[in-house]
């Protein structure tokens, strides 16, 4: 009697499971004859896009009186207070490019200091794939740690005590690492 009912059991099972996948190959054989007519019906719009048609549309759509455009003019900033006109004494150019020389050479300095960490870190990362103590490198490569290795390095750029918390807790998030019982 148990046998006879788990007999059954299975059957309807399989019965039931038969009906699923007859549906989904139904499912399925309509979405393929769907996507077929619609490929044919792009094959059939593809064959009727006439080359020379479609460059005379194109002129015929671009065709129209050309004028040259209006020179551009300074338009004096309210907020700022200008004037209508631009300042272009000697003065104005000379500050202008004493900027930019001060911007290069700080740009300079900066670089040597940028590859070196850039140079460092890379050790680091070769160092962490090899290391079994994950835990203990994870908190040197940490951003604030290396941010504050190059800002100290640089002694121009100073940040506020506030300022560095604020962005270590937005860079920094822990990391898992994993410990195996072993």
């Amino acid at each position: 009697m148990l046998l006879n009912s788990l007999q059954d059991l299975s059957e309807l099972r399989t019965h039931k499971l038969n009906i699923l996948w007859t549906h989904a190959s139904t499912l399925e054989q309509t979405c393929l004859s769907r996507s077929t007519g619609i490929l044919q019906h792009t094959a059939a719009e593809v064959s009727r896009n006439v080359p020379i048609l479609d460059s005379t549309m194109f002129v015929r759509h671009n065709q129209g009186p050309w004028s040259e455009p209006v020179e551009f003019a300074f338009e004096p900033s309210p907020i700022w207070h200008d004037d209508p006109e631009i300042v272009i004494d000697e003065y104005a150019k000379v500050f202008l490019r004493n900027m930019v020389t001060k911007s290069r050479e700080g740009l300079t300095k900066i670089q040597g200091t940028v590859t070196l960490k850039h140079q460092e870190v890379d050790k680091l990362r070769a160092s962490v794939q090899g290391s079994q103590d994950r835990e203990a490198v994870s908190n040197v490569l940490s951003p604030p740690y290396l941010e504050m290795r190059l800002i100290g390095s640089n002694s121009s750029i100073h940040y506020g005590h506030w300022q560095w918390r604020r962005m270590r807790k937005r860079l920094w998030r822990p990391r898992f690492i994993p410990s195996y019982p072993w």
